[in-house]
């Protein structure tokens, strides 16, 4: 047995495995959006990331498009979830080029419950930070313009993200 990679404490059996593999629907947007994250940590669940994107602002991507945007992910801290506001802030720590230091994916999440399935809708960047490789207080040093953008397009943050 493995623990999940969202970083629940509980086993990967028990937490995200039955939603990819269909044997159950998350509940809350928190639970939808760890198995996202869990689902993008694993690869090869292009299908479910699709399936759980809102249709009004899922992607053009194919699922095998989506399984290739992976990212040495390494750990994920929410932030906040309000269970009265379909929000979820959250930070997913990644390995950079190098393995020195981790980059952060902070984001707000939002999601919309329709015929009782939650689905990802969008999110709004926050500027992130680095951490070095467990550190739990991050580092005050901001990602720079010309770092890679944390969004795993491989193009560098100004070009990307931030424009």
């Amino acid at each position: 047995m493995s623990l999940c990679p969202c970083d629940s404490k509980l086993e990967y059996s028990q937490c995200c495995q039955p939603f990819h593999l269909g044997e159950a629907i998350p509940q809350t947007p928190e639970q939808l959006m760890r198995s996202r994250y869990c689902a993008y940590t694993l690869g090869g669940l292009g299908e479910y990331l699709l399936a759980t994107w809102h249709p009004n602002t899922r992607p053009k991507n194919s699922a095998k498009e989506l399984d290739k945007v992976a990212q040495n992910w390494r750990q994920l801290e929410i932030l906040k979830a309000d269970k009265k506001q379909p929000k979820v802030e959250f930070v997913a720590w990644y390995e950079n080029a190098d393995s020195s230091r981790w980059l952060g994916l902070h984001e707000v999440s939002q999601f919309k419950q329709e015929e009782g399935r939650w689905f990802y809708v969008d999110g709004a960047h926050k500027p992130t930070r680095y951490k070095k490789p467990n550190e739990t207080n991050p580092a005050k040093e901001k990602i720079g313009r010309n770092d890679p953008c944390f969004c795993g397009s491989g193009q560098k943050y100004k070009k990307c993200c931030a424009a």
